[in-house]
């Protein structure tokens, strides 16, 4: 295929498409084309995931961690920084909201709950030059547990119960 390819290249210019007399170096020729085209079609990026996709918390403790993975395709090499978002003030993300990932490796997040409650959908956005992949996982944060108790009060052998119960907060 060599010493073809070498005659057709004497013969004809590669850089514009021309009217073949060799059916030979037309077949190269689009060969050719159809390589270097697959090639500049298929650009080396990554891709992130999130193992698992749902976490919970009570206000006060700190989820499971989130995993992090940063996949590479085509053949990157390279590293992206991941910024965490989606969460309210009162939650916090450890390692903070900007890392960098190396492609194939992965990274734990964990998040604390100060003070918010509720379900968040929370973005991880990766980016590596002008490649930009993200993923999400859901943040469940549950108040506190309150427990409310009577205490029972015996005079002259009635028991009975106060009118005022008292409430307490229980935390992790």
């Amino acid at each position: 295929m060599g010493r073809r390819f070498e005659s057709c290249r004497a013969h004809h210019d590669f850089n514009t498409l021309q009217t073949y007399s060799s059916k030979t170096c037309v077949q190269l020729r689009l060969r050719l084309l159809r390589l270097l085209r697959h090639h500049r079609l298929r650009p080396r990026i990554f891709s992130i995931a999130v193992s698992p996709s749902s976490v919970s918390t009570q206000v006060g403790a700190t989820t499971s961690p989130v995993t992090v993975s940063l996949n590479p395709v085509n053949g990157f090499t390279g590293t992206a920084t991941i910024t965490v978002s989606g969460f309210p003030l009162g939650i916090n993300s450890s390692p903070a909201s900007s890392f960098t990932v190396s492609a194939g490796a992965t990274q734990q997040v964990t998040f604390s709950a100060s003070a918010a409650a509720g379900t968040f959908s929370v973005a991880f956005q990766g980016v590596s030059g002008t490649h930009s992949h993200s993923a999400s996982a859901t943040l469940t944060v549950t108040p506190p547990q309150v427990h409310t108790w009577f205490r029972r009060v015996t005079i002259r052998g009635i028991s009975r119960l106060p009118s005022i119960a008292r409430s307490a907060t229980t935390e992790p």
